[in-house]
């Protein structure tokens, strides 16, 4: 099967996680999962019914009315939002100024040929899962320019710089997706999409270091381990992992010693994202019609949730392939 026509780790997990009620932990209605915690700060960029909506506190918002969005990803500063737009064989990386509510394309990826012909779909490609970090940096994946059309990791050095092939030391096993970078732009953490994906075959998070291109896996799971996040101090990452009986929830891995350690229980949990100050961890966990986005306030040593997860948007049509995105 394609990368074109292959479902993603995401994809995967809507359709085993999309029959799920949600309760707090240990089944607390959402109204007192509310109220048993203090509501965190800042603004989250999600996408829902295809444009990019934001939460702020106690309110969500529309950003962009384009239609099909995906992958938002804040400017260090917060006055822009890059995401995805899908044109159909192909897809483009965007940028909207929330100063003027405009929208402006960052690549070029459609062919100048007869649409819907065979070269034109040959020669379009994909660009996906930016990543935006604090320190103006930028990575996504495409397969721009390859023959198998396995996503590769990309990067920009600044929104207004080129893009190019980030160092790579050839370890990861199949293509990549759900990238996530450090604060200073020097590390990217993804899910590989092993042995052909997740159809015959399995999803791990690797990290790679972006300047000798040296890669390392730090999580696998019985099903699959996926959507990586990278701690505002650079010492843990978050990810889901989903267990045999197709549970998903997420797990902290400190980068220097390597220990793994539980988080959620049952929370069917995935699409996690840090606060700026990395006080909060935010995800996603569906119910009987969509998705929600809940989060929970983390310890100091990144071990633990120490309060009762927070509905933050509880709505029809959120994407959860598309990820969050957290600024102050």
């Amino acid at each position: 099967m394609s990368w074109r026509n292959r479902p993603s780790a995401r994809s995967i997990t809507i359709t085993i996680l999309g029959v799920c009620l949600i309760s707090g932990p240990g089944g607390l209605p959402l109204d007192q999962a509310r109220a048993q915690a203090d509501e965190p700060g800042g603004r989250i960029a999600f996408v829902r019914d295809g444009n990019v909506w934001v939460w702020t506190p106690g309110d969500t918002d529309p950003l962009t009315s384009t239609a099909e969005a995906q992958d938002p990803t804040w400017s260090p500063a917060g006055d822009q939002v890059l995401f995805v737009q899908s044109g159909g064989s192909f897809s483009n990386l965007v940028i909207h100024n929330i100063a003027d509510d405009r929208t402006y394309r960052v690549t070029d990826n459609e062919p100048y040929i007869e649409a819907g012909s065979s070269d034109y779909v040959a020669s379009s490609s994909w660009a996906q899962d930016p990543s935006w970090s604090p320190s103006g940096g930028i990575a996504f994946v495409s397969d721009k320019g390859t023959t198998d059309h396995l996503m590769q990791l990309w990067l920009m050095d600044s929104i207004r710089d080129d893009p190019y092939l980030a160092p790579y030391d050839g370890g990861d096993a199949g293509g990549i997706e759900q990238v996530a970078l450090n604060a200073g732009g020097n590390l990217a953490a993804y899910t590989v999409l092993a042995a052909g994906g997740t159809l015959g075959g399995v999803t791990y998070v690797a990290i790679r270091d972006l300047v000798t291109g040296a890669t390392t896996p730090i999580a696998e799971g019985p099903l699959g381990a996926y959507d990586p996040a990278i701690s505002p101090d650079d010492g843990h990452v978050v990810v889901s992992v989903r267990t045999e009986d197709g549970i998903s929830d997420l797990w902290s891995i400190d980068l220097e010693s390597g220990e793994e350690v539980q988080l959620t229980t049952d929370e069917q949990a995935t699409a996690a994202v840090w606060s700026p100050d990395g006080e909060w961890i935010a995800w996603m966990s569906p119910n009987d019609r969509s998705f929600d986005i809940r989060a929970a306030k983390v310890s100091a040593d990144r071990r633990t949730l120490t309060s009762t997860p927070v509905l933050l948007v509880e709505a029809n049509g959120l994407d959860a392939t598309s990820g969050l995105s957290w600024i102050a």
